[in-house]
């Protein structure tokens, strides 16, 4: 009873000592939302942004992260309302945590084929032609493979289930491709049952050990010394 009281009343007394405690759970928590290292840098960057730019006087710590958690939760909705047109997005479970989604539970009760597809497409980086060439089916159809099984993943990650497999197959086709690659994805209108599919590849290619953590560049740049006098590249375009 002691000790909570005492953790309670910790605060934090200028932003060097948030950037430590958080910048990495929260560079994670961008990156398993969006796949990829530029777009999980320009979700950070604008969190921090916000929350430094009126850190005056020490903030408690529980403030400090309901701040963040709320800024986070912003981030994510404004990244795929503004880049691929989903709207009245309800994120849960965005918040920065020191835990991460393992890959394991999230291809758990997959059938094996459909897990198999999934290790082929993102931890092998295997083409869908590969896939397809090694299923002896069309590329249509081991796409289709893919998409069904990452529809399972989306009902784990707590979407519910996915009625409708979209029919665009090619938009969200080149969206994993991209992912893979490790390059931003290209741009483009998503309805529900794509956005589902789509926010489940992110989450897979997160939990690939080593995926989700920041380069020393970009630690780097984000040093409150910077006083973060510039406004954050993201949606300023």
């Amino acid at each position: 009873m002691v000790r909570l009281a005492i953790v309670q009343g910790l605060s934090y007394t200028h932003m060097a000592q948030v950037q430590r405690r958080w910048l990495l759970p929260t560079y994670a928590a961008a990156y398993r939302w969006t796949g990829n290292r530029p777009d999980a840098e320009d979700l950070t960057e604008w969190i921090f942004h916000n929350l430094g730019r009126d850190f005056g006087a020490a903030q408690r710590v529980q403030v400090v992260q309901k701040l963040l958690t709320e800024l986070t939760s912003e981030a994510i909705v404004r990244h795929w309302s503004a880049r691929y047109g989903v709207m009245g997005l309800n994120v849960t479970a965005s918040a920065p945590t020191d835990s991460r989604p393992r890959l394991e539970s999230l291809l758990a009760d997959l059938t094996a084929e459909m897990h198999l597809a999934l290790i082929r497409r993102f931890v092998r980086r295997l083409p869908i032609a590969t896939i397809a060439n090694r299923l002896r089916v069309p590329v249509e159809e081991a796409d289709r493979h893919v998409l069904v099984a990452l529809a399972q993943v989306a009902e784990r990650i707590g979407f519910g289930p996915t009625h409708n497999i979209p029919h665009r197959l090619d938009d969200v086709s080149a969206f994993v491709t991209d992912l893979v690659a490790r390059r931003p994805p290209v741009r483009f209108e998503a309805r529900s049952g794509m956005w589902r599919a789509m926010v489940a590849a992110c989450h897979i290619q997160a939990a690939i050990a080593g995926n989700d953590l920041p380069s020393r560049r970009f630690v780097r740049s984000l040093e409150p010394a910077s006083g973060f006098v510039t406004e954050p590249r993201i949606w300023s375009a």
